[in-house]
């Protein structure tokens, strides 16, 4: 079911130039949904798409991920992910190359990388690897929004420029207030479009309203672990980049983060520590 947008909202999304999902994208999509998917097929769809090919290979390659050794082809990188984890990456990566298309959004969008990172390394460290790569979706994605809206909207850059010292939340308030939309409606409105499960599409909605989520499809437990290791992770990337405004959003999520996963201060703190050395790679072996 679609989200319910106000006819203020609806007014302004439809005044929005939305990215169409690539061509490649979809060609995967129908390759997934076949009887017996082809591992071969799908690494010749994504070698063709060059910028898609760097950003798995990227990925693959990251911090977050740590090889034995460098995956050199798409082919070595598809049969090391599966087509289960392949395909919430395959999304991500399009989507950066779908919305950074000015300089002025590298630095968002390495700062929305690496709370994507994040989020599979913390899925990793709480033990839900069955979750890392759709945290890594939903990190890219609930993100998404802040370029989507600078894309669309004069003037939207002093919204970004507030983010060191106001909170994302904050932000998102004052956005409503002025654009009639916010960067979460955005995400939820973009990632509806390109088709993405009802359920991130709802929780990309209500990420600021966690109350909203309290009846939920049936998927509680899945749904508020997957918002916790997203707060999570990008408290940890605040600490290292924005951590001022950073605070000001743990300090609302803290609770509710902390009750999910039955963690003490001293887990976060190790979590945060943790997360960090190994998205920036500041281990010291």
């Amino acid at each position: 079911m679609p989200v319910a947008l106000s006819s203020e909202q609806r007014q302004q999304i439809m005044r929005m130039t939305l990215p169409p999902r690539s061509e490649t994208l979809a060609a995967l999509k129908r390759e997934v949904e076949q009887d017996e998917p082809s591992i071969e097929k799908m690494a010749e769809l994504i070698t063709k798409d060059i910028s898609l090919s760097a950003q798995v290979l990227s990925v693959v390659n990251s911090s977050a991920y740590r090889p034995v050794h460098k995956v050199e082809s798409i082919k070595h990188a598809v049969m090391i992910l599966g087509i289960n984890q392949l395909m919430p990456l395959i999304r991500a990566a399009s989507l950066k190359a779908s919305l950074i298309s000015h300089g002025f959004l590298a630095d968002y969008w390495r700062y929305n990388e690496w709370t994507a990172q994040a989020c599979m390394v913390v899925a990793r460290l709480l033990k839900r690897e069955s979750l890392a790569h759709y945290a890594y979706q939903f990190g890219l994605f609930q993100g998404a929004g802040v370029p989507l809206l600078y894309l669309n909207f004069d003037g939207y850059d002093a919204f970004v420029k507030q983010s060191d010292r106001l909170g994302w939340r904050e932000i998102a308030v004052k956005e409503e207030a002025s654009l009639n939309v916010s960067h979460a409606v955005a995400s939820a409105v973009l990632a509806q479009y390109w088709q993405l499960p009802a359920t991130l599409v709802k929780m990309f909605y209500f990420y600021y309203e966690p109350d909203a989520l309290t009846e939920f499809d049936g998927h509680k437990s899945t749904i508020d672990e997957l918002m916790a290791i997203h707060r999570l992770a990008r408290y940890a990337i605040d600490k290292q980049t924005r951590s001022i405004a950073g605070d000001r959003d743990w300090k609302v999520f803290r609770e509710n983060v902390m009750m999910t996963f039955k963690l003490s201060e001293r887990d976060v703190s190790r979590l945060v520590e943790d997360t960090v050395e190994k998205v920036f790679d500041l281990s010291s072996d």
